[in-house]
């Protein structure tokens, strides 16, 4: 399921999609993402976003399975 970060639709998700995934459109994680950044450094960060949602394999983003208080 791709969606935004609302937090009605990501509660609906799981009991509505038993055992669907989630994750956020990458247009507004960017654009969340962004707001972080100075904006110097959006060109930067945009390439290194595309670099890592193209890998091949889930291992660079692994992480993610486990619990949130565990990611770095």
């Amino acid at each position: 399921m791709i969606s935004d970060d609302h937090p009605g639709l990501v509660d609906a998700i799981s009991p509505t999609l038993p055992g669907a995934g989630r994750q956020r459109y990458r247009t507004h994680y960017l654009r969340n993402l962004f707001t972080k950044e100075p904006k110097a450094s959006e060109a930067m960060v945009a390439t290194i976003v595309r670099t890592i949602s193209a890998q091949s394999s889930a291992d660079l983003l692994s992480f993610t399975l486990f619990p949130k208080a565990h990611w770095c």
